[in-house]
């Protein structure tokens, strides 16, 4: 623990070492019928630097986990930040391992929910040292539940090395064209979070900016939008996937890439 050093979420001391994604979701890739290298390597694109390999390695349980940590205080870290987990993961557990699973109202918003919560301790991990507003970090820790405004979409991956995780600070401008994006317009708003995360056949982005209320950037037949707005049952996964050529381009997809040149696979038709 550095000196000093303050929890994000509720400025208490530091004093607790958070997992960013969990060890439970993690050690499900031993079950990936891929035949992944174990323990998992995470790579880590933070824009405008190499990319960085986290290796995994097993705990003192014998599971397989990862050193992509920081810090947090010991009571949100096993208390309400372990319960947003403990509510995401009867989904999360099945689309890592590619299962069909069906999403209704309850289980987008504790996915939501899950993911921002990923995201926003992501950026406090000393080699990605993302800003962290604390408007964003208040609302997760009062409310537990998806931060207003804020989108969340969720996909297939199927590719060699399903663990990877894309975190941006992006910034809101006005300028020509709709949607707005990042580009050469007026600056309205400085800080924003864009994730994107692979997890074995699942791929799950989420973006948020402050202010502006909910960017107009609709879902994809590979990526549907599941939070907010969409009301029912939601079918996973999509008939089209992401592979590994298409996962960078899709990752920036918000900050300056036409959505029509984005790469998708399709499953090949069954045969009879």
């Amino acid at each position: 623990m550095t000196p000093g050093q303050r929890c994000i979420y509720c400025d208490s001391p530091a004093d607790s070492k958070e997992h960013v994604i969990a060890t439970r979701f993690i050690d499900l890739l031993s079950r990936d019928p891929r035949g992944l290298n174990l323990p998992a390597t995470l790579t880590v694109n933070v824009p405008s630097e190499p990319p960085r390999r986290i290796g995994g390695k097993k705990n003192n349980r014998g599971q397989p986990t990862l050193e992509f940590t920081t810090r947090v205080c010991e009571q949100c870290n096993n208390e309400w930040m372990n319960d947003i987990d403990t509510t995401a993961w009867p989904y999360v557990s099945e689309m890592i391992q590619g299962h069909q699973v069906a999403l209704d109202d309850a289980a987008r918003e504790a996915i939501a929910t899950w993911f921002m919560k990923v995201a926003i301790t992501a950026r406090s991990v000393p080699h990605v040292g993302q800003p962290i507003k604390r408007e964003w970090a208040k609302s997760l820790y009062e409310h537990r539940s998806p931060i207003p405004g804020w989108q969340v979409w969720l996909g297939k991956f199927d590719g060699l090395a399903p663990f990877w995780y894309n975190p941006q600070d992006v910034h809101f401008e006005i300028g020509q064209g709709v949607p707005p994006r990042v580009g050469h317009g007026k600056v309205i708003e400085p800080h924003g979070v864009l994730a994107t995360c692979v997890i074995g056949y699942l791929i799950v982005q989420v973006l948020g900016i402050d202010g502006v209320g909910v960017v107009d950037a609709p879902g994809e037949p590979a990526l549907p939008l599941i939070w907010p707005g969409i009301r029912g049952v939601v079918s996973w996964p999509p008939r089209e996937y992401i592979s590994d050529a298409g996962l960078p381009r899709w990752a920036q997809r918000h900050v300056g890439n036409p959505l029509a040149d984005l790469p998708t696979v399709s499953p090949r038709p069954r045969t009879s």
